[in-house]
């Protein structure tokens, strides 16, 4: 019986003369709509939160100083990139009067020690500068991955990249 009324009112003309089935197929499928994209959403996220997978450094690639005045924040993906054989660009520069460059300096010193290249400056006990290469963060995605590190009075800077340059060229691009 409660089919035969869900069919005739799917099947009926509304109020206004036009057909309600998509109306009623809406009311009826809604739910399952929204957990279908709350799946596909679960499963999406991975690969977002995969770019820095494996270092301690990714937590604060986390948005969290996007809105802040003392950061500035970068990200770049796709097509500018190609020249560069990269595909994934990310920085944060802060200011260096920041009491969290301290624990960054910490989690990129602890990333250093799984680095497969990497060269780094020390200045008075303190790390200066670093560039580390590592392995891909995954076996389906062959790009390398890079840390960039640089500390100064006033700065600091965190940068993180994915591509298939070498670390002599990405060198040579900061150097510039």
């Amino acid at each position: 019986m409660e089919k035969e009324i869900l069919f005739y009112r799917c099947f009926s003309e509304n109020e206004k003369g036009r057909n309600g089935i998509f109306q009623c197929a809406m009311a009826e499928y809604q739910s399952h709509w929204l957990r279908l994209l709350f799946v596909i959403m679960i499963l999406l996220l991975p690969m977002i939160a995969q770019a820095q997978t494996g270092l301690n450094v990714s937590p604060y690639f986390d948005g969290r100083f996007n809105h802040s005045r003392q950061v500035v924040t970068v990200l770049v993906k796709g097509k500018p990139l190609k020249p560069y054989k990269l595909e994934l660009y990310r920085s944060m520069t802060f200011d260096g009067d920041m009491p969290v460059i301290e624990n960054i300096e910490q989690a990129v010193l602890a990333d250093s020690k799984a680095a497969e290249d990497k060269e780094t400056g020390y200045k008075n006990g303190r790390l200066l500068y670093g560039f580390y290469c590592f392995s891909p963060a995954s076996s389906k995605k062959k790009v390398l991955r890079y840390l960039f590190y640089r500390r100064n009075e006033s700065k600091a800077y965190v940068v993180y990249m994915e591509g298939n340059a070498s670390l002599e060229e990405l060198k040579k691009m900061f150097m510039k």
